[in-house]
């Protein structure tokens, strides 16, 4: 019988270190056609529409939209996390090295800075550290992410939520 109880712990246990933490990512700013014109324009004051495909490491997570939202699980580590305006790869400008503990839910907000050049606007996007209240604060009426927006391979990894995760 002890042997049994033993067991049954130690399988408790591993499947305890198994927990994935959770990462929330928002998209800052609206999605509309307005802000989308004056974007494409170069007259948006200060952070343009945040349009970006996230990355961990050179893996692609998904392609993200203002007004959406993405909670996804990941294996307890190092994480290097990017916000790229690249389709296909990260550009490395503003990594995000991120610890990732079992059980931790972490937010973050996206933005898309702009840097005007002589050849036009630059955007280069990015991934701010927020608290969960800051997160629900800024976007409680978001949506989540369209499956299809998200890297197959990545889609069971999903955190499944109707609405924006609530604050523990």
């Amino acid at each position: 019988m002890r042997a049994i109880a033993v067991f049954v712990l130690t399988l408790s246990l591993s499947a305890a270190a198994q927990e994935p933490g959770v990462v929330t990512i928002y998209a800052a700013g609206e999605w509309t056609k307005a802000t989308v014109a004056k974007a494409i324009l170069g007259t948006v004051k200060g952070d343009a529409p945040s349009i970006a495909n996230l990355f961990d490491g050179k893996e692609k997570l998904a392609y993200i939209t203002p007004g959406r939202y993405l909670s996804i699980q990941l294996a307890p580590g190092i994480h290097t996390l990017t916000a790229s305006r690249e389709f296909d790869h990260p550009d490395g400008k503003a990594p995000v090295e991120l610890s990732v503990e079992q059980g931790v839910h972490y937010f973050y907000r996206m933005r898309t800075s702009r840097k005007m050049t002589p050849l036009g606007q630059k955007l280069t996007g990015r991934l701010d550290p927020v608290t969960c209240k800051e997160a629900r604060d800024e976007a409680a009426s978001h949506k989540p992410i369209a499956t299809d927006r998200v890297e197959k391979s990545k889609r069971a990894a999903l955190v499944d939520t109707a609405s924006f995760p609530a604050c523990k």
